[in-house]
């Protein structure tokens, strides 16, 4: 009897966890997918680095709460490297990405053309 009741103890675990699994990825997938969207849109009327400078004040912000709130505090190096490589992120990753979002259209970008 009890090997029935650790099997079904295993069997809800295996399901919650399942489930767990298929709404990260459904999160993942909305999230990820709108942020294409949102910055098509955006471009046409903000100006693209402070669109990407508003996008990642916020995801920092939230990620620094997130942090805070396990316990998790950074140190003056943490910090000085975030800043760094941050800064380098946004500039040469994320900056030029959506400033090319307003020059190009996806086709001519999937095939690597200029104009």
């Amino acid at each position: 009897m009890a090997e029935l009741a650790l099997a079904t103890a295993d069997l809800t675990t295996v399901r919650r966890m399942r489930i767990q699994g298929i709404l990260a990825f459904l999160i993942i997938y909305i999230v990820w997918g709108s942020t294409f969207l949102a910055i098509r849109y955006a471009v046409e009327t903000i100006p693209p680095f402070l669109t990407a400078g508003t996008r990642h004040l916020i995801a920092g912000a939230i990620l620094l709460a997130w942090a805070w709130r396990n316990g998790e505090r950074p140190s003056k190096e943490a910090w000085r490297a975030g800043l760094v490589l941050g800064f380098l992120f946004f500039l040469m990753g994320h900056g030029t990405f959506v400033q090319n979002r307003r020059r190009h259209t996806v086709p001519q970008r999937s095939l690597g053309e200029r104009g």
